[in-house]
C-alpha cells in the first residue's frame, strides 16, 4: 500500500496542573510512541514527515499544530488523515463526554 498521502496527527497529554482530580498519564507518551512505530513500519508505512506529534500542548503550540493541519487539508495531497488524542476525557453537567486538554486554553 502506498501511504505517500496519508498523515497523522498524534497529541497527548501527560500532566493537567490547573485540575488536581485528574491525574497525571505518563502513559500517554508510550501510546504515542507505541503507535507512531506502527504507522512507520512496512504494514503502514506512513513517511516520518507524514506523522505529527504534539506532546502536551501549550496556546502557541496549539496554533502552530492547528496551521500545520489547516496547511496540510488545504494542499489537498491528503488521501487519509488520521488523528490520535491520549489524554483524559471528562464529563459535563449533561452527562457528555469531552477530550480534555487543558493546556489548549492557557
Amino acid at each position: 500500500m502506498n501511504n505517500e498521502n496519508t498523515f497523522a496527527f498524534l497529541i497527548y497529554v501527560q500532566e493537567y496542573a490547573a485540575d488536581v482530580d485528574l491525574h497525571p498519564l505518563p502513559q500517554a507518551f508510550d501510546n504515542v510512541a507505541g503507535l507512531r512505530k506502527a504507522f512507520r513500519d512496512s504494514s503502514f508505512g506512513i513517511p516520518k514527515e507524514n506523522i505529527f506529534v504534539q506532546p502536551d500542548p501549550t496556546s502557541k503550540e496549539k496554533s502552530e499544530f492547528l496551521a500545520k493541519l489547516s496547511d496540510i487539508i488545504e494542499s489537498g495531497v491528503i488521501k487519509n488523515l488520521i488523528i490520535y488524542y491520549a489524554g483524559h476525557g471528562i464529563l459535563d453537567d449533561k452527562g457528555r463526554h469531552y477530550l480534555f486538554v487543558e493546556r489548549f486554553y492557557g
